[in-house]
């Protein structure tokens, strides 16, 4: 008997659970719907019933047994209500006056059942409470009794007629393609007349625990029919329901006096707000009045569509919707209620906003930017103006002398070679060119400094201007060379009436203010001209000429100018064919050394020998020294002579030596230094040292003669390398003094042992000729400067005679003898006493 009891008891607890958990899913399911919100009415109803019902299964007392049958009694008297006003509730048909009878009278069968049963039990005696439950094999169970059969009676009939209605709505559209709507419908009506069977229990008859079970099976099918919606019929009222809970959006259903009667799950969501908290409240219930008189006055109007306004939700945040309202209407079609879909449009106004921002923002990187591309705009502006600039002083830098701003060589030679081509092919007018070079202009550099000789080539610039037309071109060729191109001519007196113009103006003094001193310099100027005729190829050939013309301008005396002639350019040739020749010369071997005696005058004695060159021309035979020597000076040739005269003399020199007996008092030689062997310095020097090394020649033996020209044009170097030739131990001898500048200054300062009197004061000279004063003097300046002096050109006894009653030490020239050739020296030297 116990092992039944707890077996009963245990069934029925299971179907208790059961129940529990298949009404909470069908809530969960419908959540917020009225499907959802009556389940629990039945629900818990029958939980309480049938857990009641176990309790009265297993207790062990009969008092215990009866407290607890008497809840299950009630529960199961309320469970019939439950059903039927759960299953009404989705009834779709208006209310009618005979359905509310209906109502009424349900609710009064209900309170009369409920009123019923507590009098029963306030007025039974214990014993008879103690005589109402007898023992079964299943445990205490109530005494057969009839009293609530009108009851049960009642709710059954009432039951299945809202069976019938809903088996009429259910089967109404369905297809036999719909079978487990069709099948659950029988099975659910079989398991609630086999919930009836638990009353049967309560009379008596133990059919145990069919009630529970079936309870169970038929929440199963509830449960069913909600996961498979084929619960009713779909009618608008479900589908209303249905269609509202599963909006996105949140939505409000009210009546026609505004308020609520049902909001959806994404109004809660949205808003924040409970349905309790919403539902019965007016639609215009936000404190916005702004808000509400603009919806209340669309409302009045008709429908809403698309009205922007700002709500709040629970906590008081802006919330932007947009509201859109539709009236419902009755069967009349009067206005019955209005459902409002707000639509939440902050993604739509943070989008909004987000574009604006971002216009607002590309606004700014848009203006910030244009203002960089001005600025940029500007900048390259700027730069390339600078550039272009830098550009035109990079081409007047190019084309331009820096020092005067004459057009220099190159842009000369291309406005030249312009006009030239306009003669050459457009049959052009004449045109001459001028090639203008400042005499003495190096003396100016070296007295005064290159800063003076800059400020004359300025002014020269500026003359040069004012004696010309301003169609005339003038340009700087390099150093103190200027160049003219005199364009449309006429006639050649013009172009010599401006050459003229130029040498009269350059004769003016020069006043160069310098350290607040004024130096007055005295310059003059050599032109060069020629004249454009059709033998010409190209311009370069005038520039040529016109040098050339120079050239023979300075060789006419400076100061003056010259025409370019067929003489000119015949001498020009000759000049380039002698350079070639000494070229050739220098390879070849074709010089020789011839030497002139220097004889003592008061002891006729032999002192030494002046070494002079002569050429072996191929052609023209023995040439001297004046027919080349100059043109070797004009270049570096004259360098490459000195040394192999240096050479040359020092070892024969030295062979002479070896020949003579030691008796014999050794002569010396004296040779000759060009002014740009004397400028090369250091390797003058080192010329000396290797020369005197290799032939092994006493340095005393040797004599060096320089020009005072040679000094002149560079003093304070030429006085370092002298003293450095001194002291080597050679000797020094001032050559052709009296020729050029005659300088005592000179004497004085450096180390010569000797000076020699150029054959022009000699030559020719008597006694009682007034310039044999002017030799004396020159004799005793020398002596009065502790200088030995040399006289050359002595042609004659007399000369010899007068140099003597002097005191004149030495001389040479043809009365003593010839130059001598190498091979005849030692002959020479014989008919002098040891």
């Amino acid at each position: 008997m116990i092992v039944l009891i707890s077996g009963w008891s245990l069934i029925t607890f299971v179907s208790l659970l059961i129940v529990v958990v298949l009404t909470s899913g069908i809530y969960f399911q419908r959540e917020s719907s009225l499907l959802g919100n009556m389940i629990f009415m039945p629900g818990a109803v029958a939980s309480f019933w049938m857990l009641f019902e176990a309790l009265t299964l297993l207790s062990p007392h009969r008092n215990e047994a009866i407290f607890w049958a008497t809840g299950w009694f009630l529960g199961f008297l309320l469970y019939q209500p439950a059903l039927l006003f759960y299953f009404a509730s989705f009834d779709e048909d208006r209310p009618t006056g005979k359905r509310r009878i209906t109502a009424v009278i349900d609710l009064l069968f209900v309170i009369a059942g409920i009123t019923y049963f507590i009098f029963m039990v306030r007025t039974t005696t214990l014993k008879a409470a103690e005589n109402s439950l007898t023992i079964n094999p299943v445990g205490f169970l109530p005494k057969p009794h009839y009293h609530f059969s009108w009851y049960i009676l009642y709710f059954v009939l009432r039951i299945t007629a809202q069976l019938r209605k809903m088996g009429k709505q259910l089967f109404a559209n369905v297809s036999s393609a719909q079978w487990r709507r069709i099948l659950w419908f029988p099975l659910t009506v079989a398991c609630m007349v086999l919930l009836l069977t638990d009353y049967l229990a309560m009379c008596g008859l133990p059919l145990l625990p069919i009630g529970q079970v079936a309870s169970a099976a038929f929440f199963f099918l509830l449960f069913a029919g909600v996961r498979y919606r084929f619960f009713f019929r779909p009618s608008a009222r479900f589908a209303a329901d249905e269609i509202l809970q599963t909006m996105p959006d949140p939505l409000l259903v009210c009546d026609t006096e505004g308020h609520i009667q049902v909001i959806n799950n994404a109004f809660c969501k949205v808003f924040d707000y409970s349905p309790e908290e919403i539902i019965g409240k007016n639609l215009f219930f936000t404190e916005n009045r702004e808000n509400r008189k603009v919806v209340l006055e669309a409302v009045r109007e008709e429908q809403i569509n698309g009205l922007e306004r700002i709500l709040y939700d629970r906590n008081g945040n802006p919330i932007y919707t947009s509201l859109s309202l539709s009236w419902l209407h009755d069967r009349d079609k009067a206005r019955a209620g209005a459902i409002v879909a707000v639509q939440d449009i902050r993604n739509y106004h943070h989008a909004l906003d987000r574009l604006e921002d971002l216009y607002h923002r590309t606004e700014a990187m848009v203006q910030e930017r244009t203002k960089e591309l001005q600025e940029t705009n500007l900048t390259l502006k700027n730069e390339i103006a600078s550039r272009r600039q830098a550009q035109e002083r990079l081409h007047h830098a190019a084309y331009h002398d820096s020092l005067t701003g004459l057009p220099n060589r190159e842009m000369f030679t291309e406005r030249l070679q312009l006009v030239f081509s306009k003669y050459m092919h457009r049959n052009g007018a004449t045109f001459a060119l001028l090639f203008i070079d400042l005499d003495r202009f190096k003396m100016i550099n070296d007295s005064l400094g290159h800063l003076s000789g800059d400020m004359v080539l300025k002014e020269t610039a500026d003359r040069l201007e004012n004696c010309l037309r301003d169609v005339d071109t003038i340009g700087r060729m390099g150093g103190d060379e200027f160049v003219v191109l005199m364009e449309d001519i006429g006639e050649s007196r013009a172009v010599i009436t401006a050459a003229e113009r130029i040498i009269e103006s350059m004769k003016k003094p020069f006043c160069i203010r310098i350290e607040n001193r004024v130096h007055e310099i005295s310059t003059s100027a050599s032109v060069g001209i020629t004249i454009v005729n059709p033998r010409y190829i190209n311009a370069e050939e005038m520039l040529r000429d016109a040098d050339l013309a120079l050239y023979r301008a300075k060789e006419l005396g400076k100061n003056c100018y010259e025409i370019f002639n067929e003489d000119i350019q015949a001498g020009a040739l000759a000049h380039m064919d002698i350079e070639r020749g000494l070229r050739n010369a220098l390879q070849h071997d074709e010089f020789e050394l011839h030497y002139q005696p220097i004889i003592n005058l008061a002891t006729k004695s032999l002192a030494g020998f002046e070494a002079l060159i002569r050429w072996h021309h191929p052609e023209k035979g023995l040439l001297h020294p004046a027919s080349f020597i100059p043109v070797a000076e004009e270049s570096d040739l004259i360098v490459e002579i000195d040394r192999w005269v240096l050479q040359r003399s020092c070892s024969e020199l030295s062979q002479w030596h070896k020949a003579l007996s030691f008796q014999q008092k050794l002569p010396s030689v004296s040779i000759n230094i060009s002014a740009r062997h004397l400028a090369a310095g250091r390797k003058l020097i080192d010329d000396i040292k290797d020369t005197l090394k290799q032939s092994g020649l006493s340095p005393e033996t040797l004599i060096i003669e320089i020009t005072e020209s040679a000094i002149i044009k560079s003093m304070d170097t030429a006085k370092t390398i002298l003293n450095q030739i001194k002291g080597l131990g050679v000797g020094l001898h001032l050559d052709d003094f009296g020729e050029g500048y005659s300088s005592v200054n000179l004497l004085k300062n450096v180390p010569f042992d000797a000076m020699k009197i150029d054959r022009a004061y000699v030559t020719g000279m008597k006694r009682e000729n007034p310039g044999s004063r002017l030799l004396r003097t020159i004799v005793e300046l020398g002596h009065s400067m502790d200088k030995a002096v040399i006289a050359e050109g002595i042609e004659a006894p007399g000369e010899a005679e007068l140099l003597k009653s002097f005191h004149c030490e030495h001389g040479q020239g043809f009365l003593f003898s010839k130059p001598i050739k190498s091979e005849d020296i030692g002959s020479y030297m014989e008919q002098f006493p040891m």
